[in-house]
C-alpha cells in the first residue's frame, strides 16, 4: 500500500507519466547510479499545439483524449531508460540520459512526424511544438530545463509544428569558432 500511494504521489492521473516530483527523483536517482554514464543528457519540451482551441471547441473529454494518446504514442518511441513526464496542461517533457542535444534534436524530429502522422480523436490534426536543449554535467538543472523552455516557445513563434534546439553558451562558443 506504501509503495502505491508512493506511486501515486510521482505520477500524473491522466497519462502514467511522472509528474515533477516523479521526474526530479528519476533524475536524481538516475546521476547518482551512474553519473559518468549519464551525462550529457538531452531536455525536450513537448507542447501540444492549438490545444485550447480542441477544449474549448470539442471539450475537454476529446482534450484529455489528445493528453492521453500523446503519452501513449510518447512512450511508445522512446527507449525504456528515458524518462518522460507531463509538466503541466499540456506541456510534457522528455529526458535522455548519455544523448547529445544534435541526437536529442533527431529523436524529437521523428517523434514530431509520428505525432503529425497519427489519427486522434474527432478527426483532429494534431501538431506540437519541439523545444530541445543539452543538459550538461555540471549546469543547473534549472537552467538546462529553461533553455529547452525557450527553445519550445520560438518553435511556437516560428509557426509550431516545428523542432528548435537551445544552444547553451559551450555549444554557441563551439558554434562561433567553426
Amino acid at each position: 500500500e506504501t509503495r502505491s500511494l508512493a506511486e501515486i504521489a510521482r505520477t500524473d492521473p491522466l497519462t502514467g507519466a511522472l509528474n515533477r516530483k516523479g521526474l526530479a527523483d528519476e533524475l536524481t536517482r538516475s546521476v547518482r547510479m551512474d553519473e559518468d554514464k549519464a551525462f550529457p543528457m538531452t531536455l525536450v519540451f513537448i507542447d501540444i499545439d492549438h490545444f485550447k482551441r480542441i477544449n474549448d471547441g470539442l471539450g475537454h473529454a476529446t482534450g484529455d483524449q489528445v493528453i492521453r494518446g500523446l503519452a501513449e504514442l510518447v512512450r511508445s518511441a522512446v527507449q525504456r531508460d528515458d524518462l518522460f513526464a507531463r509538466w503541466g496542461g499540456e506541456e510534457f517533457l522528455l529526458v535522455f540520459r548519455d544523448t547529445t542535444g544534435e541526437a536529442g534534436r533527431a529523436i524529437a524530429e521523428r517523434l514530431r512526424e509520428r505525432i503529425c502522422g497519427a489519427t486522434w480523436p474527432e478527426g483532429l490534426r494534431v501538431t506540437c511544438s519541439f523545444g530541445v536543449a543539452e543538459w550538461h554535467r555540471g549546469e543547473d538543472l534549472a537552467e538546462g530545463i529553461k533553455r529547452a523552455d525557450e527553445a519550445m516557445y520560438r518553435a511556437k513563434k516560428r509557426g509550431r509544428d516545428r523542432v528548435e534546439v537551445e544552444l547553451d553558451a559551450r555549444d554557441a562558443a563551439e558554434s562561433q569558432h567553426a
